[in-house]
Parts: structure tokens; sequence; C-alpha cells
């Protein structure tokens, strides 16, 4: 398990494997402002759990399965009911992620 710190370019390296780091780790420059952290889980490890004010957001994917995402609001909604949950979705008009709040 490993805290990273999200990597914002103009332009992305290309990687001859998708499970690399440095491809779960950058992201568009156009999104620095969010200075953004990800929890890569490599080893597989179970469920962590977190105290509730070190999370502060949780933004769900558009494209995530709707078993997972459905699990994963329960789990959350169970343990932390206070946490902004967000979700992601392609805006028709610019073709670039829009978000729109759960709660």
């Amino acid at each position: 398990m490993m805290l990273n710190k999200v990597n914002y370019v103009s332009q992305f390296p290309k990687f001859e494997k998708v499970t690399s780091l440095p491809i779960i780790t950058n992201k568009s420059a156009l999104w620095k402002y969010e200075n953004e952290y990800r929890l890569v889980n490599i080893d597989c490890h179970p469920l962590i759990e977190f105290p509730s004010a070190a999370i502060l957001e949780v933004i769900i994917r558009y494209r995530m399965k709707d078993d997972i995402k459905t699990k994963l609001l329960d789990y959350l909604n169970k343990h932390y009911p206070a946490i902004r949950i967000s979700f992601s979705k392609l805006s028709p008009l610019n073709l670039r992620w829009i978000l729109y709040t759960h709660q």
C-alpha cells in the first residue's frame, strides 16, 4: 500500500504495462488545482480503515461498474456518513470531466 502524490503532466509518457506506478499516478495538468494524492493498493491488502477526518471527499468515476459502486456507497454511508461523495461524468458539450455531488 503506497500513498503517492499525483504528477500533473502536459503529455503522457508511453508505458508497456497499465499497472506501472507512473501511469496510475499521472494526470493531465488541467487538474493540477486538485493537489491529489492516490492510495495505490499494489499488494491487494484487505480494506483499510481511515479516521473519518482523514478523508474529505470520495470522487467516483463515471465508468465504475454499478455493482462495485453500490458496494462502495453502502460502505461509505455506513462507516463515513459525513464524507462528501461526488460522481464524475463526461460533459457532452466540451468533452471534459465534470462533477456532480451526491450529498
